[in-house]
């Protein structure tokens, strides 16, 4: 389940995501580099890794652990 505020940041997200053009009709939420496909599991995570690094955080963020 989704915290209320999370699902309406979402939401917006969604919208405005539609509005740039940046998803397609019936496509991901978080699509990959290919708007049809779904984020592959490294985009997201040299997403998490490059993150830190541009906010200038220094702690060290773990790796990701797969299910």
């Amino acid at each position: 389940m989704l915290s209320p505020i999370l699902l309406e940041r979402l939401r917006v997200w969604w919208r405005v995501a539609r509005a740039q053009g940046k998803m397609l009709d019936g496509g991901w939420l978080f699509p990959g580099l290919n708007p049809v496909e779904l984020l592959s599991a490294r985009q997201l995570n040299r997403a998490i890794h490059l993150a830190p690094e541009q906010a200038r955080i220094e702690k060290r963020v773990p790796a990701a652990t797969g299910s």
